[in-house]
């Protein structure tokens, strides 16, 4: 799943860049609103859909390839833990709640890029992390903590541009659902395993 949001990203920047004249490798179209940016007057009426379209513009090819390699290296470890589906819900419901906190924080600005997604399963992974205090977990940690810091410490260097309510929101909603799916699934594993010891019990 996690090469498959990388190479639908890579996909469509392609395709966005042979489409319009104007697409500069290194800066965002004048038509960003035009292949879906999340703009707040459009977003939060006729075409709600920019709340996630947006996810997979980005602007420029240093935006794309920064926010792909974090994908690439976080992803896989958040996939490994919830699985395939569950990492997909995880990434996309990040992402349209860090949309619709960036539009409404900031309605006049057209917004792209796929970072509120990724801050969120950052948040998912760390949310992991936090209810599992093994020793064998401390490798996962430090991962997500560095991952996080660098990532922060960049938006912060090159604030300009940089939509600091999306990453944020986007964090925080990933945590919540990484605790949430966490807590449920050890209760679900918890719950199967008292019903064998009760089926075992039984039998003898």
């Amino acid at each position: 799943m996690t090469l498959g949001l990388v190479g639908l990203n890579v996909l469509i920047f392609v395709i966005t860049v042979l489409g319009d004249r104007s697409h500069s490798l290194f800066r965002p179209p004048s038509s960003a609103i035009y292949w879906g940016a999340n703009y707040a007057p459009l977003s939060f009426h006729a075409e709600p859909w920019r709340l996630l379209t947006c996810m997979f513009l980005h602007a420029g090819i240093l935006h794309l390839a920064f926010n792909m390699y974090f994908l690439y290296d976080v992803g896989q470890w958040v996939e490994s833990i919830y699985g395939s589906y569950l990492y997909l819900w995880i990434y996309l419901v990040s992402g349209l709640g860090s949309s619709i906190i960036s539009a409404w924080w900031h309605p006049a600005v057209p917004g792209v890029g796929a970072s509120g997604a990724i801050f969120g399963i950052i948040g998912a992974l760390l949310g992991f992390t936090l209810l599992h205090h093994q020793e064998s977990q401390s490798a996962i940690l430090k991962k997500c903590l560095w991952s996080s810091l660098f990532i922060s410490s960049y938006a912060l260097r090159f604030r300009a541009g940089i939509d600091m309510a999306a990453h944020i929101s986007g964090l925080l909603f990933g945590l919540l659902l990484g605790l949430f799916v966490t807590y449920d699934l050890e209760l679900a594993k918890a719950s199967r395993f008292a019903a064998s010891k009760t089926a075992t019990g039984s039998s003898i």
